[in-house]
């Protein structure tokens, strides 16, 4: 695993229940095994997917590669893939504190997502007709306590600087402070 704040790669994301799976086959795979396992497959509470007549494999607190690896090896199978449908186990929060009050919106995190991310994302940022006068992002870290992390909005979005445009983590809370 990468160190805490370091860049994550996609295969790292830990998977845990109730995230969403999808197997993906070889050309030329085996068509019995395919079509008992189409479509998308929740991880379970006990942290297992279940591979229809095949059985079960624990993926939960595994990364994407060693869940993929596991799945290979139950089925016998060379080039089976696994992807992530929806990480629903890890979520961030977007906090907007603006004339009518805080909204939380809670974000699902699969270790990819930047401050500007957030802020940029249409359909996730509500329009709002105010500008924002002050973003940070709050962490609690085991080690450190809690984080404040102030972001230079100004800087993100009109300067091109990159330094306070932080790698979210799940847990993080992206607070913006708005006036009209």
């Amino acid at each position: 695993m990468p160190p805490a704040g370091a860049p994550r790669l996609p295969g790292d994301y830990l998977l845990e229940a109730p995230d969403v799976v999808e197997l993906l086959f070889p050309i030329g795979a085996e068509q019995d095994v395919v079509k008992h396992l189409r479509g998308q497959m929740a991880v379970r509470p006990d942290g297992t997917i279940v591979l229809g007549p095949l059985g079960s494999v624990t993926v939960a607190a595994a990364t994407v590669s060693e869940a993929e690896e596991r799945v290979r090896r139950h089925l016998g199978m060379d080039g089976v893939r696994l992807r992530v449908a929806q990480f629903n186990s890890k979520r961030y929060y977007v906090i907007f504190d603006g004339a009518s009050g805080e909204q939380v919106i809670p974000l699902p995190a699969d270790g990819n997502e930047s401050v500007m991310d957030v802020l940029n994302s249409s359909g996730v940022v509500p329009r709002l007709s105010a500008k924002p006068a002050n973003v940070w992002v709050a962490r609690r870290t085991p080690d450190q306590g809690d984080q404040i992390l102030p972001v230079d909005y100004r800087g993100l979005t009109q300067s091109g600087l990159t330094r306070t445009n932080y790698q979210l983590q799940p847990g993080d809370r992206v607070y913006v402070k708005t006036v009209n």
